[in-house]
């Protein structure tokens, strides 16, 4: 258990549990996405530099800069795992744009693949322009799918994460002012004792 002082007030400590090196780096869901990201990339690079296997060569493009993005983003979460006191003061920041970075590539590769790319004239064979190998079609998608289901989702957690910081903040804010005014209305012992000295009580 350690702490960090806050600069605005100094009395007030940050306490957090700062977890190990190795945990940070070869943690369950840290390398998990990491490696995933490094296959897709590399999935895309090959098939972007091997024009003969992809034509369509905006699936690979996808590929490469999303995925880049989203290695990126797994190495800073590594980073600021580690570094807890980053995390919660310059992690809120960076975290923002790239998560405003990572959807907008998502919206550009929805558009790609659905629009600009004429996915409905894709086709297998190696004649026609259109033509793509399937494994990258299928990645791509599957990227795009896991991405919108799971955006919602991100959305009702941090939502729901934001109202309870809101009715827990509320709440303190109203419980304050009463043991204030209870703690004026209360005269301590002190004065008690003067009132009783003099005669009132």
């Amino acid at each position: 258990m350690e702490g960090s002082r806050d600069h605005h007030n100094p009395t007030k400590v940050y306490q957090y549990n700062k977890p190990s090196l190795l945990w940070s780096i070869f943690g369950f869901p840290s390398v998990s996405t990491v490696l995933t990201n490094i296959a897709l990339l590399y999935c895309g690079v090959s098939y972007f530099m091997e024009t003969s296997d992809c034509r369509f060569n905006l699936i690979p493009l996808y590929l490469i800069i999303s995925n880049s993005l989203f290695l990126a983003t797994s190495i800073f979460r590594i980073i600021c795992l580690h570094d807890a006191v980053r995390s919660l003061r310059d992690g809120d920041l960076i975290g923002l744009f790239i998560g405003v970075g990572n959807l907008v590539i998502l919206c550009w590769g929805t558009f790609v693949l659905f629009g600009y790319g004429k996915f409905e004239k894709w086709n297998l064979e190696k004649s026609d322009p259109y033509y793509c190998d399937h494994a990258p079609v299928v990645i791509a998608l599957a990227n795009l799918i896991a991405a919108w289901v799971l955006i919602p989702l991100f959305v009702f957690v941090e939502l729901y994460k934001l109202f309870r910081a809101c009715t827990m903040r509320m709440s303190k804010s109203n419980n304050n002012p009463v043991q204030k005014r209870q703690s004026r209305i209360q005269p301590n012992g002190f004065h008690n004792a003067s009132l009783k000295l003099n005669g009132i009580v």
